[in-house]
């Protein structure tokens, strides 16, 4: 049951992104994209991680919001009729950007490791 609770509370965030921040920044400019932020994004991490909609294994790293709105990003573009190979450098980017951010996380447990046994 919690991974259809991960499946609806993933979908929930990347749809919510799409369909309200361009809204909000589109009629307030700057002020309604931050408020989109604050509203939207911490709105997702409450239903996901606070309310517990998300499997989040104890001691294991949350998977956060962050594919769920990519996912949803590039499925809107090509819905739309945007060819998929123009997401790709972006999806790309995010790639090398998770490898790296996976090499930082297993850094930071192994100093803590380390410093445990000490």
């Amino acid at each position: 049951m919690k991974q259809l609770g991960t499946f609806i509370g993933s979908m929930i965030s990347g749809v919510l992104v799409f369909a309200v921040w361009g809204q909000l920044a589109s009629g307030y400019g700057l002020l309604g994209g931050w408020f989109a932020a604050l509203v939207v994004i911490g709105l997702a991490w409450s239903l996901c991680h606070y309310v517990g909609v998300i499997d989040n294994k104890d001691g294991a790293a949350w998977v956060d919001l962050g594919l769920p709105v990519g996912v949803a990003g590039t499925a809107l573009g090509v819905f739309n009729g945007v060819p998929l190979s123009h997401a790709l450098p972006t999806l790309g980017i995010l790639a090398v950007g998770a490898i790296f951010g996976g090499f930082a996380a297993a850094m930071v447990t192994d100093s803590k490791a380390t410093e445990q046994e000490d």
